[in-house]
């Protein structure tokens, strides 16, 4: 028998809303991958019996299966969108000419399969997959605007034959295509990064179905959260003071902005966010950063959920 290697240049990333809960469908968009950690776990395990031997285990059993695992990468205008619209809610169209509007609310719930295609040879399909965390990352370094997707699947199964995957020709977004708003003022002369991160804390419910997989995979209470450094220019300033912003109650708006020159662009608006937590970065040879933690909140005076997002790109359909 010869085998052979398969190189990991050829593997790829596929996604696709389901219509119904868990059966899979074939990938729509694909997403250019810089990690994808999808994986198995069989639930193995042994009851700890006493029966006049020495071993720990004895019968080998398994119990929940369980597929989990992150897929990150850059973010663009199309590509890789599905998860963020996952890991917020739903997807509205408008607009009857490109660059079309996707107006993404935490209104109702769907899943995805993804198809983790290993050097074009075999695919892992995973079906009834569900955002349980999204992170949001922006940088003012050689490093593109870039998201982390945790995922929790319901089932999976091996493709002997990968299903065909279509890349949208278009950018990944870069820090100097960004804007970062802060209660209406436009902070971004002194952020050098931001964090957003977006928590569905996803319930898992195995049953007596008939099948080891989950039977329900459900996101309870949602929590938004994130990170921004800023270069260090007053304490109580109007705009900058953020040390004397934190002592003074209430929340602001967060929204982060990245556009392309064609129009094409995304907008993640955290509508109530309080600091949390600050931190001086004080080195002898650098300037002074301040570390800010923030929270997100429902915001009653705003009658609006914590986060929302919107994306303009080329697609006329939801995601």
């Amino acid at each position: 028998m010869t085998l052979t290697e398969r190189i990991g240049a050829l593997s790829g990333v596929g996604e696709a809303r389901e219509t119904t809960y868990g059966t899979p469908v074939v990938p729509a968009t694909a997403t250019p991958f810089l990690s994808c950690t999808l994986a198995p776990d069989p639930g193995l395990f042994s009851p700890e019996v006493i029966m006049e031997l020495r071993e720990l285990q004895v019968y080998d059993m398994y119990g929940q299966y369980k597929f989990a695992g992150a897929v990150g990468g850059p973010v663009m205008p199309t590509n890789g969108i599905p998860y963020l619209v996952n890991a917020i809610g739903s997807d509205s169209v408008s607009g009857t000419a490109a660059p079309y509007t996707h107006d993404i609310q935490p209104t109702s719930y769907s899943s995805l399969t993804i198809e983790k295609i290993l050097g074009g040879y075999q695919s892992e399909q995973y079906a009834g997959c569900r955002v349980n965390k999204y992170t949001l990352k922006s940088a003012a370094t050689d490093t593109p605007l870039e998201f982390t997707a945790d995922v929790i699947a319901q089932s999976a199964k091996v493709l002997d034959t990968p299903n065909p995957l279509t890349f949208v020709n278009e950018s990944p977004f870069v820090f100097a295509e960004g804007s970062i708003n802060w209660n209406g003022n436009q902070i971004g002369p002194v952020i050098t990064s931001i964090q957003v991160d977006i928590e569905n804390n996803l319930a898992q419910t195995w049953t007596h179905g008939g099948t080891h997989d989950l039977e329900f995979l459900t996101p309870t209470a949602r929590h938004v959260s994130g990170t921004f450094d800023v270069v260090y220019y007053s304490l109580d300033d109007a705009v900058y003071g953020f040390y004397q912003e934190m002592f003074t109650g209430g929340t602001v708006s967060l929204q982060g902005i990245w556009q392309h020159p064609n129009g094409e662009g995304i907008a993640v608006n955290v509508n109530a966010a309080a600091l949390s937590k600050l931190a001086d970065d004080i080195k002898i040879n650098d300037v002074i950063v301040q570390a800010l933690s923030f929270e997100g909140f429902y915001g009653l005076e705003y009658a609006a959920p914590s986060v929302s997002a919107m994306v303009t790109n080329n697609r006329s359909t939801a995601f």
